[in-house]
């Protein structure tokens, strides 16, 4: 999954009982550039998104070539990342992308008509070229062409019949929607009155359901007009979303901007039969060039309005629905924004209830915007380039950028009484404070006591610090709350004293599912540890380099996937990072157990071990067995031993362990009490080399990104797959060669773990998505 940004940064509103705030931020890209083409959502709320990119790094994978190639993203409704892929073809500017009942989308546009199943495979194509789309429940599908003509078009892509409207002589055919008489309407564009001054006008037409032309009217004034939405209310009334040119004139009402090329934006809601019932413009006028542009619109269950557009202008609006007048989530708090982001709810009237403007530049843009679950949580989708206070993660050039929005809480009660501040926001009580409040957190500023100066620190649902030089044991912040923008910073300033300044491991040892070390540490409860850091000694003695990390929700455990047990012993050392981004002073070092063996007389075997360091123990328990899945005890010796002689061992392949028992750990998933050293044994085959090399099991591909196949002659009881952390991810008990790989299962190495009637296998594998 990929990192929340944060979590509802702050609250808005022009009116005193109409609330909104972001709940997350997550940017999506490479170190080149990504540009968004256009997205859909599912049923389930999931999203999908098409755009183009030329990276293959961090979140783009699969494109080695480095090219401009066509990406898809797929992320759920709460923001966990599903898969991101790259497809042929290249699709370019004017494609779009819709959802099928399968789960698995269509593609269309200036290009061919594409068909995926639900892990992104070709299913079909079509040679034919579509303005727009309709999906049936069905899986069928009704496609719009530039000529105006509806094809009619099966689930497996083949076109039945058409519908010839070559009569009507459409100009420019844009929308398609199927309304609820199971006719059509069309939207297009139109050169039209007064013919002395040709400009666009929209023309809807209305088809039966055998395509007979119920209706065809125009709308427009004396300027250009561009369709962007047609939505069909429950009654059979539309909703139609433009943006407009004209200004108080024929059907386009007064508004705001300010001559020719500047743009409104235009709502409007006709009747079934076409006639206009009510009819409004939004946008902003400025001192020079005033610029609004609709890009989406959604209407909710009650018949309310959401639009999403681009705005800009060349100076600070003097008049018009830009009612808060400052940028939102931005790090400076005196940036005046003219540019960016413009979200708006209408009532079914079509008067304006809320609205908020969020980005920075022309290039954090907006592009679709969705409704889940209540009809008031929001999901916005576009492109961002800049690092802004909306846009924290952005990773090279253009990233995918996409904002999901909800309503403010009309209270919020905190969930402990420590350290609280109260502010009214136009009627707003919210109150901030150091443990996690449900649906609400702050940026947080530092504020410079000889210039005055707000600095940006950062955004956290618990709390942050900044760079300023404090006692070790504390951490000071000064925090404001912007709710909203326009309101004056409000600051005070507290301490929070951390827990012990050290971390203690709890015990390391093999981990007899992957042959790797265990490092694992019991967490302390507490709300300021924000990580935990893993070292390990280098060839210095007394020097130790990272070589991992786990967040602090995470269970405490960590799999070293770059040890050989086999080879030597390791010693390990652990820190926290508290949520000021301070690093605890290390605890004592642990160090694992080495065991070699070398033969005797006859079946006698001397057993040598280096000792286990870092906790007391009372003894070390022997293990012995002619493989490495069944031994069993054999002795127990004095923690004061590091030698044993086995003067009766079984003729043949024999394998030896060394255990300890110490404290019980918890790392809140399961419970750890004992430290096994690596297998030593005299079988050539696994004594002295990497024991995965030598294994009968071959995995192809690796790298893998859907599906893998192994190649092992004999029966497979079990497959699992284990994570960095050695958790189960993935079991199989199918005797099977050929595995889909769990979508869940994100970029990253993973090992596989193949168990037969006596023994297992383990081979490593990198999943890339």
């Amino acid at each position: 999954m990929k990192k929340l940004l944060f979590v509802l940064a702050l609250c808005l509103s022009t009116q005193l009982n109409a609330q909104i705030g972001i709940d997350w931020v997550r940017n999506y890209g490479g170190t080149n550039d990504e540009a968004h083409l256009d997205s859909d959502s599912y049923p389930n709320g999931d999203i999908i998104i098409i755009g183009q990119t030329n990276s293959n790094s961090n979140d783009v994978h699969g494109n080695p070539s480095s090219s401009v190639v066509t990406w898809v993203v797929k992320m759920t409704g709460v923001g966990d990342t599903l898969w991101t892929k790259c497809i042929t073809p290249l699709f370019n500017i004017g494609t779009k992308i819709k959802v099928t009942p399968d789960n698995g989308f269509i593609v269309f546009g200036p290009v061919q008509t594409y068909k995926f199943n639900v892990n992104a495979i070709l299913q079909w194509s079509l040679n034919t070229q579509y303005v727009d789309l309709v999906v049936n429940s069905n899986g069928s599908y009704h496609g719009l062409k530039a000529t105006g003509d509806i094809d009619n078009i099966t689930s497996t892509g083949i076109i039945t019949s058409s519908i010839n409207n070559s009569a009507l002589s459409l100009y420019l055919p844009k929308k398609l929607i199927k309304t609820s008489d199971s006719g059509f309407l069309i939207g297009s564009l139109e050169e039209y009155y007064p013919a002395s001054d040709p400009h666009m006008d929209l023309r809807l037409t209305k088809l039966n359901s055998i395509g007979t032309v119920a209706w065809s009217r125009f709308y427009g004034g004396i300027e250009n007009e561009q369709l962007i939405a047609i939505k069909q209310l429950a009654d059979g009334s539309y909703i139609i979303g433009a943006n407009a040119e004209s200004n108080n004139s024929y059907d386009v009402p007064a508004n705001y901007n300010s001559g020719l090329f500047n743009k409104d934006i235009w709502i409007f809601k006709l009747d079934s039969n076409g006639d206009i019932l009510w009819n409004k413009c939004f946008g902003s006028s400025a001192n020079n060039v005033s610029n609004d542009d609709l890009q989406d619109l959604e209407i909710n269950s009650t018949n309310e309005i959401y639009f999403v557009s681009k705005f800009k202008f060349s100076t600070s609006p003097v008049s018009g629905d830009y009612l808060i007048n400052r940028v939102l989530n931005e790090k400076d708090p005196n940036y005046l924004m003219n540019e960016g982001t413009w979200l708006v709810k209408l009532t079914s009237n079509g008067n304006l209830d809320w609205q908020g403007r969020y980005g920075r530049s022309s290039n954090s843009s907006p592009m679709s915007i969705f409704l889940n679950n209540s009809n008031e949580e929001m999901v916005v989708t576009g492109s961002s380039t800049y690092l802004d206070g909306n846009n924290e993660e952005n990773n090279g050039q253009r990233d995918l950028w996409i904002i999901k929005f909800k309503p403010c809480p009309s209270t919020i009660t905190p969930t402990l009484n420590e350290v609280q501040l109260t502010v009214n926001c136009f009627g707003y009580t919210s109150q901030l404070e150091t443990q996690n409040i449900p649906n609400a957190s702050y940026q947080w500023y530092s504020q410079n006591p000889n210039s005055g100066f707000f600095s940006f620190i950062g955004q956290d649902d618990y709390f942050i610090t900044s760079n300023n030089p404090a006692p070790s044991n504390y951490c000071v912040m000064t925090i404001i709350d912007k709710c909203p923008a326009i309101s004056s910073p409000i600051a005070f300033q507290t301490s929070y004293i951390f827990p012990p300044q050290n971390q203690n491991i709890c015990i390391i040892g093999l981990d007899q599912a992957t042959g790797k070390n265990k490092v694992v540490w019991e967490k302390e409860q507490t709300q300021v540890i924000s990580s935990y850091k893993v070292y390990r000694e280098n060839s210095q003695t007394g020097f130790f380099d990272l070589i991992g990390s786990t967040n602090y929700s995470d269970s405490s455990l960590f799999l070293d996937v770059t040890a050989n047990p086999i080879q030597q012993a390791y010693r390990y050392q652990i820190t926290y990072v508290d949520t000021c981004g301070n690093e605890s002073s290390a605890g004592s070092p642990h160090k694992t157990m080495h065991l070699t063996i070398n033969q005797g007389v006859g079946t006698t075997w001397n057993l040598i071990w280096t000792p286990y360091s870092g906790i007391s123990y009372p003894s070390y328990n022997i293990y012995r067995g002619t493989n490495p899945s069944n031994m069993t005890l054999l002795a127990t010796v004095a923690s004061n031993i590091t030698s044993y002689t086995d003067a009766n061992a079984p003729g043949g392949f024999v394998y030896y362990q060394i255990e300890i028992v110490g404290p019980n750990c918890n790392p809140t998933k399961s419970n750890y009490n004992n430290s096994r050293s690596n297998v030593s044994t005299n079988d050539p085959s696994y004594l002295g080399v990497n024991e995965e090399m030598m294994s009968p099991i071959s995995i192809y591909p690796n790298p893998a990104s859907n599906l893998i196949n192994i190649n092992y002659k004999g029966k497979i009881d079990k497959l699992e797959i284990l994570d960095l952390k050695g958790s189960v991810v993935y079991v199989s008990k199918e005797n099977k060669r050929e595995f889909s790989l769990p979508t869940h299962l994100q970029t990253g190495y993973y090992m596989i773990v193949i168990h037969d009637e006596k023994q297992l296998f383990r081979k490593e594998l990198l999943i890339q998505r």
